[in-house]
């Protein structure tokens, strides 16, 4: 989600487009762990600050992307990725999430290699 608020990689943004196109036609459901909505807020807020990151996550209010709290189940799950993968703990509840729920994880970054066997990726590189 990062990359579709201007940050690296870029040339992943048209694809990010299309799947938001889809989820607006109903073709497709995007989800994101309530984890990883707080780290993209901590990343904007860290890096452009608070008022950026307060219009970036309601920016991501009016996207059709539904924010997951997290359960035990996933929470477990995502702990055990990060104990034998050794996947960044965030990015290990994407993962958790997606097995949970039988989806794609859409993502730039590599770490999510490591889960590559477990659950379906889509790399944007």
């Amino acid at each position: 989600m990062l990359v579709y608020f201007g940050f690296e990689p870029r040339h992943a943004a048209p694809k990010l487009d299309e799947f938001l196109n889809e989820a607006l036609d109903g073709k497709v459901r995007l989800l994101m762990s309530r984890i990883n909505w707080g780290e993209f807020y901590y990343i904007i807020r860290r890096e452009r600050g608070q008022a950026e990151a307060e219009d970036a996550l309601r920016r991501i209010d009016n996207l059709p992307i539904e924010v997951v709290d997290v359960d035990r189940e996933v929470t477990k799950r995502a702990a055990i990725f990060k104990a034998t993968l050794a996947m960044p703990y965030a990015d290990s509840f994407a993962a958790a999430l997606a097995e949970r729920t039988d989806a794609t994880v859409v993502t730039a970054d590599r770490d999510f290699d490591k889960v590559g066997g477990l659950v379906r990726l889509v790399q944007l590189l």
